[in-house]
């Protein structure tokens, strides 16, 4: 029993997915996601609806390089966990080019549970924010790792 329930949350997980890629107008139908993966509609909505069937690796590649989305993520989304982790191994993602702290790390995978509507909206919320800090400063922006200091457009200030 608790393998059929892992096995429908996966089908659930894949749905969900699909959709938020379809309302993020990445897609405008499954019937299109399912071309781009190389299946047919019905290849599509067997592994949607039948928790014994899922993607191939191979179809959930083509999808991943259609939406530049790294391949392992997508594999994990479509219920293929080992794959992603072999995937992982042969290829690691490059981890040292930015350092974060823990918290940020926090923010990074709950980042990753995101729909992709929701992380479309917090995006524009952090660009406001971002300019926002950038009016704050002045339009200077202090180097980050002995880079230049940059200016910015200065912010229009209202008259009085």
């Amino acid at each position: 029993m608790p393998q059929l329930a892992r096995r429908n949350g996966r089908v659930n997980k894949l749905r969900r997915y699909l959709d938020d890629l379809i309302a993020a107008k990445v897609f405008r139908t499954r019937r299109q996601i399912a071309e781009e993966c190389g299946t047919s509609d019905q290849g599509l909505s067997q592994a949607l609806s039948d928790p014994l069937r899922r993607l191939s690796v191979g179809q959930c590649l083509r999808l991943a390089r259609k939406i530049k989305e790294h391949p392992a993520s997508v594999l994990r989304v479509a219920g293929r966990p080992e794959d992603a982790d072999v995937l992982d191994d042969l290829w690691p993602r490059k981890q040292d080019t930015l350092r974060i702290s823990p918290a940020e790390r926090e923010l990074i995978e709950q980042w990753r549970y995101m729909a992709m509507t929701e992380r479309q909206h917090l995006s524009a919320l952090i660009d406001i924010c971002a300019e926002r800090a950038r009016a704050r400063t002045d339009g200077h922006v202090r180097p980050v790792r002995g880079g230049p200091r940059m200016s910015l457009p200065q912010p229009k200030r209202a008259s009085r």
